[in-house]
């Protein structure tokens, strides 16, 4: 179950841990192209189709003073991360359709900010 499904119906508060990894990309053009919502790319990079679903904002805490993550995991040079397996999400903020904006849209989505940890 991915985070989105799991926040529905949530209220701000709601703590739970991932069971599995779980990736997170920052946010460009390609997957904001419009305002309707989040593309996700299933395939070559070529076709990014709408998704279904709220958004998800990750909030993730830098590295510690010796250089370990506990929190998202970068795991390319272009802004790809992930949550690793056993990480805790809690539920920060939820903002409505058109309350807020990326990439210059102002997305037709649910936000769902959340804060990653792990030990």
């Amino acid at each position: 179950m991915g985070v989105a499904a799991a926040a529905r119906g949530a209220s701000v508060g709601l703590s739970f841990v991932i069971d599995g990894l779980c990736p997170a990309d920052l946010p460009d053009l390609q997957v904001f192209p419009v305002e309707e919502g989040f593309h996700m790319d299933y395939g070559d990079g070529d076709v990014y189709e709408l998704q279904d679903s709220d958004v998800v904002c990750f909030r993730g805490a830098p590295p510690d003073a010796d250089g370990s993550y506990h929190s998202l995991i970068p795991i390319t040079s272009i802004g790809t991360h992930a949550l690793p397996p056993l990480a805790t999400v809690t539920l920060e903020s939820m903002q409505q359709p058109g309350e807020w904006e990326v990439c210059g849209q102002r997305v037709r989505r649910r936000l769902l900010t959340v804060s990653v940890t792990y030990k």
